[in-house]
């Protein structure tokens, strides 16, 4: 009996050692799992800001095709872009993509240029998004960005 005495303390202490190494492991995982939702929850912001920035030029892409159509002068072009602008709002006359009502004081003759047969119009566009945890706000982005749209 004496002998195994001997091998149930270094089992026991095996055991116990094994246990806090577990116990301290998971801790651990627990913890950075915590700061990995995290990141990955900033990361889907980002994505959706990018993928609204896709949708908006798409948009204004498709009216600045569809006017130059029918545009003759840069005059011309500016009402048919009003026109058409004035489809993308529903009956409250709110835009279907917000950041669409931007577009309504910056369509002036100064950011239309007409060259070799081909319109083209300059926006400066702010997209932003806001993220609220527990009602207090967790992440706000704020991207704003220049593009010039050319008629295909």
């Amino acid at each position: 009996m004496l002998r195994n005495k001997k091998g149930d303390i270094a089992v026991t202490v095996l055991t116990v050692l094994t246990l806090v190494f577990v116990i301290l492991t998971l801790f651990l995982f627990n913890i950075r799992d915590k700061d990995m939702n995290i990141e990955i929850g900033r990361n889907f912001v980002i994505d959706e800001i990018l993928s609204k920035e896709e949708i908006i030029n798409f948009n204004i892409q498709n009216i600045v095709d569809m006017v130059s159509k029918d545009a003759n002068s840069k005059e011309n072009f500016i009402n048919n872009f009003k026109v058409e602008l004035g489809k993308y709002k529903d009956s409250n006359g709110r835009y279907f993509i917000s950041e669409l009502e931007q577009l309504e004081e910056q369509i002036v003759l100064e950011n239309v240029v007409y060259e070799n047969g081909k319109f083209s119009i300059d926006f400066n566009i702010l997209v932003e998004k806001e993220v609220l945890k527990d009602g207090k706000r967790d992440v706000f982005i704020s991207y704003e960005y220049k593009k010039t749209f050319i008629n295909k």
